[in-house]
């Protein structure tokens, strides 16, 4: 009906979306037909563009974003002659070719007589293409049809081009009638799909130096490569190639501001790479450590930046373990150290105050001799820990007190000792390394003096407890007490 209308001059064009039943498959599809009367040198042509829209326009029922429905509104819904996608007659049965002049802008040629002996679109393609097209189309059957065949051409003005052609034979009752032909200028689909294979190669070739994942960015053209491994790191979509993954990535950073502060001074040259770890939250996922390898790439003259990206999370906890674990080692160490130095002077002090008060060197070796044990284990006390900087101090005071009592328990049999236990708490190591101390001569001393009188059972009563800031340590004894006369502000001992 509308091609009646047409050829009546009822109407200019057909333009328009239709379904279409082929009578080999099954699947309807749908058709993008563009149709329309051309007067080329006194002759009347009907030039039509058909096009199967079938996937992008199920595509277009899907998507949501303005962007791609108008993209694939530019895709679908074009102008044959814009777009140079022309079905022409081109040869007929005198085998005299007719080329309307959309073949000759697209060929960037001018018309000559000569031409319509001569395919000169085949004619503008190199030797072997040229050969290989003749061939298919001699061995063409009835019904059949050379279908997007790629070729590429020069042009009158030397460009390079490529196109895709379908050919195929009409005929009639009579048979033959003509030989006509489709053809799509896709330079502009070629060249995007040869930018992304030319870079997909660089970033293959660069990937094991740059990190776990990669991308590089065409500045120029505008296209952005990833490997999937970095959209895996960094939980990015991929966008189709489009600088729109880089946004996410950017505004992902905890102090994206930071970032993109230093992406400024490496575009302006100002720093030659960046090479960093960032702080990196995607959403919906837990905090990161990203290390970014970032930095400008020239190949063929082309401005390229690539990137490395290696989620070093893990790495950062172990070595952050490692250094506190250094650094506990060395605080052992010193320690250690001044523990050795400290107890070395105790026992110094410790013979100095026997050759003070005694004169019978048995005496003097017993009281060093019980003095000594008392150190070593007070050094055991405060190294048998896990934490060596804080000191569990009710613990240590009352494991204190029963050792010493087992050292000196051969003075009386009956010797009983009583701890009365308060809520645990810690001292720090330098704190309560003084305290034990006081405690291991109080207790020495009182087991050694508090019964001289021979009294043959004793108690003795011990706790130490935490009130605020305040640590109190108590001891009770019931031994004799102080001699007649005995001054405690004018003793010399504890």
């Amino acid at each position: 009906m509308l091609r009646e209308k047409l050829h009546n001059d009822e109407i200019d064009r057909i333009d328009g979306i239709y379904d279409y039943k082929s009578p080999i498959y099954d699947e309807i599809q749908k058709i993008h037909i563009t149709y329309f009367k051309k007067e080329y040198e006194g002759e009347t042509y009907y030039v039509g563009g058909i096009q199967d829209i079938t996937r992008q326009y199920e595509s277009e029922l899907k998507l949501s974003s303005k962007r791609k429905e108008l993209s694939l509104l530019q895709n679908t819904l074009i102008d044959v002659e814009k777009s140079n996608i022309v079905s022409i007659p081109y040869r007929d049965k005198e085998g005299k070719y007719h080329w309307p002049q959309v073949i000759y802008d697209l060929l960037e040629k001018e018309p000559s007589p000569e031409d319509e002996n001569n395919n000169i679109i085949l004619n503008a393609t190199d030797e072997k293409t040229r050969a290989h097209i003749n061939e298919k189309i001699s061995n063409m059957d009835k019904n059949e049809i050379i279908n997007n065949e790629s070729v590429k051409i020069t042009t009158g003005t030397g460009k390079t081009k490529y196109l895709e052609v379908n050919v195929r034979n009409v005929y009639d009752e009579d048979g033959f009638i003509q030989q006509s032909a489709l053809c799509r200028d896709i330079t502009p689909y070629h060249e995007h799909e040869s930018e992304i294979k030319f870079l997909t190669g660089v970033l293959q070739k660069i990937n094991t130096h740059l990190g776990t994942g990669a991308f590089i960015w065409d500045r120029n053209s505008d296209l952005m490569i990833a490997t999937d491994s970095a959209r895996q790191i960094v939980h990015i979509e991929d966008r189709g190639n489009t600088p729109i993954e880089l946004q996410e990535f950017r505004n992902n950073f905890v102090d994206s501001e930071k970032y993109l502060e230093a992406l400024h001074k490496l575009y302006s040259g100002e720093i030659d790479k960046i090479d960093s770890i960032w702080d990196y939250k995607a959403p919906g996922h837990d905090l990161q450590k990203i290390r970014v390898n970032y930095q400008q790439l020239i190949i063929e003259d082309r401005e390229l930046w690539v990137a490395g990206i290696r989620d070093v999370t893990s790495e950062i906890e172990r070595e952050n373990k490692i250094i506190a674990a250094n650094k506990n080692m060395k605080i052992l160490i010193n320690e250690s150290n001044h523990r050795i130095k400290n107890n070395l002077n105790l026992l110094l002090r410790f013979i100095s105050l026997e050759k003070k008060f005694h004169t019978k060197p048995e005496h003097i070796l017993d009281n060093l001799l019980g003095r000594i044990n008392s150190l070593v284990v007070l050094h055991e006390k405060l190294s048998d820990t896990e934490n060596k900087y804080d000191v569990n101090a009710v613990e240590s005071f009352r494991k204190m007190t029963e050792d010493l009592y087992n050292i000196y328990k051969e003075l009386s049999s009956e010797i009983s000792f009583n701890f009365e236990e308060h809520e645990e708490f810690k001292l720090p190591n330098d704190k309560m390394m003084p305290v034990l101390l006081i405690l291991n001569e109080l207790v020495t001393n009182t087991l050694k003096y508090a019964h001289s009188n021979k009294i043959t059972r004793s108690e003795f009563n011990s706790y130490i407890k935490k009130d605020g800031n305040i640590c109190e340590c108590f001891f009770k004894d019931d031994g004799s007490g102080y001699p007649e006369g005995f001054d405690p502000y004018k003793t010399t001992g504890l």
